[in-house]
Formats: structure tokens, C-alpha cells, sequence
């Protein structure tokens, strides 16, 4: 006999049960991330972290690049509604 067959069902059921754990565990961390509100905090974060330099400090040429194509964006949609 192999080692697969001389398991005793107490090792299968207490593997299974491990693997149940194991599973519910990784579905609390995926609805974790996938929380609307978790989502919200870590795209803030990289939009935050995309107008700093490396020293923490606001770019000002990347925040007007930002600030311009919102003022782009706003008006595109302000004049389309009006349409």
C-alpha cells in the first residue's frame, strides 16, 4: 500500500478540514480587498502617491497635469449635457 491509501479517515477528514480553514481564510482576505470601501482608500492612495516626489512633497507640474485634464474632463461634460 502507498502512503495516499493507508490514511485513516480521521487524517482525511482532519485535512479536509485544514483545507476548509485554509480557504475560508483566503475568502476573508479577497472580500477583504474587494470591500467598496477598501477600493475607495486604495485608489485615494495611489492617485496621492502618483503628485508627490519622493520626498513627500507635492509636484506641481504633476498636480497641474491633473488639475487640467479634470478642467478638460468637467467641461467636456458640461457642454455635453447641454447639448
Amino acid at each position: 500500500m502507498t502512503e495516499d491509501t493507508a490514511r485513516k479517515p480521521e487524517q482525511i477528514e482532519a485535512e479536509i478540514a485544514r483545507a476548509r480553514d485554509d480557504l475560508a481564510d483566503s475568502i476573508d482576505v479577497i472580500e477583504d480587498k474587494l470591500r467598496p470601501a477598501n477600493l475607495v482608500e486604495a485608489a485615494k492612495a495611489r492617485a496621492i502617491g502618483l503628485l508627490k516626489r519622493p520626498d513627500g512633497s507635492l509636484d506641481p507640474k504633476r498636480a497641474a497635469v491633473v488639475a487640467g485634464v479634470g478642467l478638460l474632463l468637467v467641461t467636456y461634460f458640461v457642454r455635453r449635457r447641454k447639448l
